[in-house]
């Protein structure tokens, strides 16, 4: 719901090209409300919303926007730590894919490779992480109808992305701002599911919140 609302107020915000003080106050209430449950995952929501903002002003430089913005956001988090060192970033994705390993060994289903709060490490990791959210559960991990329920999803998801390519000619300028913004929204998301959970039925949880912004754009 957070989610929802925080783009709904930045979008017609935008749109409108006026900010109300009930418009502001209610964005900064679900931005607060987002961070306070998910502090890791605010980022993601954070760095689309300015792009969404540049990309309105300069809509020829789409790729650019996104791409140029989340290189600055992943620099921010590697590097922030030495001016400020309560703002390990790296070392908090570790500490609790290490907690989550330790709580939750015996149930996770899924083999991690060892990661560090480094920039080569979480690197080596990203394919691993990617695979995690957007292939599991795979037909191997079905134990019950639930997972059977889940691995069905997962591959009608992917049956549906060749969808895009092969009926989508054409994107409507109008609607190209939403779109990027789903994408990027989307990879981060998954990504940083991908670092920071480690539980399949977790993972099936999580990945659900990100679903609305796949089937727009399908």
């Amino acid at each position: 719901m957070a989610i929802s609302l925080i783009i709904y107020h930045a979008y017609f915000g935008l749109k409108e090209k006026k900010f109300r003080l009930s418009r502001i106050s209610s964005f900064v209430y679900f931005i607060y409300n987002y961070s306070f449950i998910q502090k890791l995952f605010a980022c993601n929501i954070d760095s689309c919303i300015i792009c969404l903002d540049t990309f309105n002003k300069n809509s020829k430089r789409n790729a650019i926007i996104y791409i140029s913005t989340y290189l600055i956001c992943g620099l921010l988090f590697f590097s922030l730590r030495y001016i400020f060192p309560g703002l390990d970033f790296p070392q908090a994705v570790v500490d609790q894919t290490t907690m989550l390993l330790k709580h939750c060994r015996e149930i996770l289903g899924i083999e991690l490779p060892e990661l560090k709060p480094t920039i080569g490490s979480f690197l080596m990791n990203t394919p691993h992480a990617l695979s995690s959210t957007t292939l599991r559960p795979h037909p191997g991990d079905v134990k019950h109808i639930l997972s059977m329920a889940a691995a069905s999803e997962t591959a009608f998801s992917f049956a549906s992305l060749f969808l895009i390519f092969i009926l989508a000619n054409k994107w409507s300028k109008d609607r190209l701002p939403l779109i990027w913004f789903c994408i990027f929204f989307s990879f981060s998301f998954l990504l940083s599911i991908g670092f920071t959970v480690n539980f399949l039925g977790a993972i099936v949880r999580y990945r659900s919140i990100i679903l609305p912004f796949y089937w727009f754009l399908l």
